[in-house]
This record gives structure tokens, sequence and C-alpha cells, in this order.
């Protein structure tokens, strides 16, 4: 893929230029890149485009995204990783180009074995060795609540954020964004076991400067403002 549509790379990087912003979404096995452009929307209404890719290799996918999009002008790009693969970040090579992309506004995680876990770990799994996070663009992280572990999501938050203040001192990039994280419940249910989500962490991680966090259950549209409980 990567070699197929190279020469496609300064067009493409031209016209998100002129269109006034786009969107690109990386999936396991496929890229969709589009204009944000709505018709008759003003100047910039007849540079609309879309281009979407198909690979058998997570990989290469990413690879394209972080030479093409990592090398656009930021401004008014939106970059969504989705993981909806199972294998997607068990690739040793494919977590170290994820950690390293500049541009990733959001990713998104479905349901699936630890999914939600592993890009959890993905945020913070190198900052013992490497002051600088992984996605440093990153303003949304959406996960299975389910699959993720409490403490492992405070440690990511606390050590991201200390571990870039630390380098920021020291002349590193600016600073990280505000991030949002929402973990949604896929099943349909009015009682889930206490065991199931650990309250006091929770409550730490809203207290985090920078950092929102909201819990959804599907059709409670209550649980929608965040509300951890009703007794």
């Amino acid at each position: 893929m990567e070699e197929s549509i190279e020469s496609f790379d300064p067009l493409l990087q031209e016209v998100h230029k002129k269109s006034g912003g786009s969107k690109l979404c990386a999936w396991p096995h496929y890229v969709d890149w589009m204009s944000r452009t709505e018709p008759g929307s003003g100047e910039h209404s007849s540079s609309r485009f879309r281009i979407q890719a198909n690979s058998n290799s997570f990989v290469s996918l990413i690879r394209w995204v972080e030479r093409v999009a990592d090398s656009v002008d930021p401004e008014g790009l939106e970059v969504e990783i989705h993981i909806s693969d199972r294998n997607a970040l068990q690739d040793a090579e494919a977590t170290s180009v994820l950690r390293r992309l500049r541009s990733v506004t959001k990713v998104h995680v479905y349901p699936g074995d630890r999914h939600s876990r592993e890009a959890v770990r993905l945020l913070y799994g190198h900052l013992d060795h490497d002051p600088i996070p992984a996605l440093l663009s990153l303003k949304v992280l959406h996960v299975i609540h389910e699959d993720v572990i409490p403490e492992e999501m405070l440690h990511m938050i606390l050590t991201r954020f200390a571990a870039h203040r630390n380098h920021q001192e020291g002349g590193g990039p600016r600073k990280l964004p505000d991030l949002e994280i929402i973990a949604d419940t896929p099943r349909e249910a009015w009682l889930i076991p206490i065991k199931s989500f650990d309250f006091a962490v929770i409550t730490q991680i809203r207290s985090i400067a920078g950092v929102t966090f909201t819990w959804n259950r599907p059709g409670v549209s209550w649980w929608e403002s965040g509300m951890l409980a009703v007794v």
C-alpha cells in the first residue's frame, strides 16, 4: 500500500490544505481520508475530497498515516485511530509507530479481547525510558470500561502528564491538550456489580486538571452525564 499511493501524497497534502480541513480515520484494514467541508459551506466547498485505501497490514496503514498526516499542517486536521482487531495492538512494530504519531486526536476502541486495556498501556508503556508521551495531540480516548483496569487508567494519566511536564521544563514540546476519556458499557443492564468499576479511582481521575471522564450506558440517558451510582 505504501508504495502504491506514495506518488499521490503531495497531491493529498495540497488538497487538505485547500479544503479548509480534513478528517482521517484509520482502521485495522483500511484508511478513509476526507474533507470536512459540506457542500455550499463557503469558499472551500469546491475543494472536497475523499480517499479510501485498503491493506492487509495495519503496520502499512499507520506508516502511511505517519508519513502523510504528520507532514501536513496540523491546523484543521483530525486523525482518528479505530481499534477493532485483536491483533492491532499486539504487533510490536505497529505499537512503535502508533506511539510516535504526532497528529492523532482520537483513539476509539471497540468491544473485544483486551482492546481497551492494550490501548491504555500504549499511552504509558514507554515513559520509563522516553519522557515524550505517545500520541502528543490526543484529545479523546474512547474505550470499553469492562476491558480496562481502573488503576492502570489512573497510572497512565498521572504518568503521561507528569512525564511531559518534566520534559517541558527542559525545553520540550508544547503542552499536552486536555484529554477526554469516554468509557462505554456495551451491554444493556440496570445493575452492574460494584467490583466492575472502582469509584474511588474514577474520582481521582476526575480530579486531575485537564482530564474529563464520562461513563456511558447505552439506553440509560442520565448515565451520559457521568453519574456513577443510583441509590
